[in-house]
């Protein structure tokens, strides 16, 4: 079992959708894989899992002896199972000690264990410190992300493998940020991959409908190929990046420009017959 952990020195950057990712994307591989949500009262890896409403029981109820595996742990896919975190607890509330059992005793039923760890330098991070072998850090499109991002990795890299994954890039006149730039400022830091902006990826992540997301897509292509350069080392150049965020970039023009289909004609008449009403 390899436990990989996901953190961030900013939130907002979309950490648990890439844990989603990240982990939908192995389970297709075929690898078994557990997603714990590790943001104890602030929990978020549920929505786009679409497993809000399944979730009774929690890692910490399980910790606690107040339910059994099978009540706590729930299939997403074949071979993708997701443990929810508390809502109700914070870490200042939550047993460390507890939960890494819970973790030592399913390890050996998965390939693969992701935790969402929350932002920050907190508890929860503490907790990741034990159980994971190797850390992913989530940079947003900006500046300050990148700062907290290289001060969380300061951290932790004592730790356990670290490396960077920038998330919500774009190209063209939308990015605000160079790329190239954030990357050579990066100190040595291994960059793991580039995830483009996906507005189709976050409308699905939006309606826990993230496991329809297109492996052949540029947001596909740009997670699994984050998670081979990671998990097998292998360097891309910043080019192979930029032509995934090209493609995404084409792939949202494209849908902009989709004619509507039935139902989207009917809004578009009705929005266009009250605007000429308000202009009356």
């Amino acid at each position: 079992m390899k436990c990989l952990a996901l953190a961030s020195g900013k939130g907002g950057v979309g950490k648990p959708f890439l844990t989603a990712s990240f982990g939908l994307a192995l389970a297709r591989q075929g690898a078994s894989v557990l997603l714990l949500d590790g943001d104890m009262g602030l929990r978020n890896l549920d929505l786009p899992l679409g497993m809000e409403k399944q979730t009774r029981y929690t890692s910490w109820d399980l910790a606690r002896g107040r339910c059994f595996e099978e009540d706590s742990i729930l299939t997403v896919m074949p071979h993708l199972d997701f443990l929810p975190a508390a809502e109700e607890e914070d870490w200042k509330a939550v047993s460390r000690p507890a939960l890494s059992t819970v973790l030592e005793d399913l390890a050996d039923r998965y390939d693969y264990i992701l935790i969402d760890c929350p932002a920050g330098l907190g508890k929860g991070i503490r907790f990741a410190e034990k159980a994971a072998d190797a850390w992913l850090i989530v940079v947003g499109p900006s500046w300050a992300s990148r700062r907290d991002a290289l001060k969380t990795a300061a951290c932790i890299r004592k730790q356990g493998r670290a490396a960077l994954v920038f998330n919500d890039f774009q190209t063209g006149s939308e990015a605000g940020v160079s790329l190239a730039e954030l990357i050579d400022s990066v100190d040595g830091l291994q960059v793991a991959g580039v995830i483009p902006h996906s507005s189709k990826g976050n409308r699905l992540a939006q309606q826990g409908r993230l496991k329809e997301y297109q492996r052949d897509s540029a947001f596909g292509e740009a997670v699994e190929l984050t998670l081979k350069s990671f998990l097998t080392g292998t360097v891309y150049p910043l080019s192979r990046w930029q032509s995934l965020l090209q493609k995404a970039r084409k792939e949202d023009c494209e849908r902009k420009n989709r004619p509507a289909g039935p139902a989207g004609s009917l809004l578009l008449r009705q929005r266009a017959k009250a605007a000429r009403w308000r202009r009356r």
